[in-house]
């Protein structure tokens, strides 16, 4: 019997289910893989929309008018791609400006 408890889908599960997606395997036999029920990996499927044509990697793209909010309140424009590294070096406790430049973002003029 596969586990029943209550299943938090992280970052790193995703990945596993977009790349058991992409080679089409079946949902019974990715449930067994992650040990999970099937009709929770069945839910999943759905909610991320993955098909075997387009379960690669999604970038999140914020709405024009959060990324322009976002970008005001920064002073420089950062890459959708690099959002999550940018957040998880503030996180680690690295300054504005260290992040900016280790992803080698350009401050934008004023």
């Amino acid at each position: 019997m596969v586990g029943t408890g209550n299943l938090i889908w992280t970052a790193e599960l995703d990945r596993e289910l977009r790349s058991l997606v992409r080679k089409n395997t079946p949902t019974r036999t990715i449930a067994n893989l992650l040990g999970v029920h099937r009709i929770q990996v069945i839910r999943r499927i759905k909610k991320l929309e993955l098909t075997a044509d387009n379960a690669g990697e999604k970038v999140f793209e914020a709405p024009p008018h959060i990324q322009s909010y976002k970008t005001s309140r920064r002073g420089f424009y950062v890459p959708p791609h690099q959002e999550a590294a940018y957040y998880d070096l503030l996180k680690s406790g690295v300054s504005i400006d260290e992040a900016r430049k280790r992803l080698r973002i350009k401050k934008q003029p004023k």
